[in-house]
Order: C-alpha cells, then structure tokens, then sequence
C-alpha cells in the first residue's frame, strides 16, 4: 500500500501513522493483508473494522496536512 500526502505524493509519515493506527487497534498491519485460510470470519471482521477506523484518521490527517 501507498500512503500519500494531500499532494498526491507517497509519503512514509502517513504510512506510520496508518501502520500506528491499525496496530492501536489490535491488527499487525505494514501496508498489507496476510490472511490465510486459518482466520475465521471473525477476524476478518475485525481487520476490516480496524482498518475503517484507522483510515477516517489518515483522512482528517490528510486533509489537515497534519504531517
């Protein structure tokens, strides 16, 4: 995944802030999904919730030009 400034430019400050976000949240995620046929529909749930959430943050940062 690339993470983009509110110029359009790949920005790494706003891939951390998205990895920090969904690691809050309980998803070990660094840019992508590794799901196997071991996660239940549960957890797929919860990745997808996770990644909702922590993505209205990168927006407002996004927008604010926050970083």
């Amino acid at each position: 995944m690339v993470c983009r400034n509110a110029s359009g430019v790949p920005d790494d400050a706003y891939r951390t802030l998205l990895m920090q976000e969904m690691i809050a949240r309980g998803v070990l995620f660094q840019g992508l999904f590794y799901t196997t046929w071991s996660h239940q529909v549960s957890e797929l749930d919860r990745q997808a919730a996770a990644f909702d959430e922590a993505c209205v943050v990168y927006a407002k940062a996004v927008d604010r030009r926050l970083l």
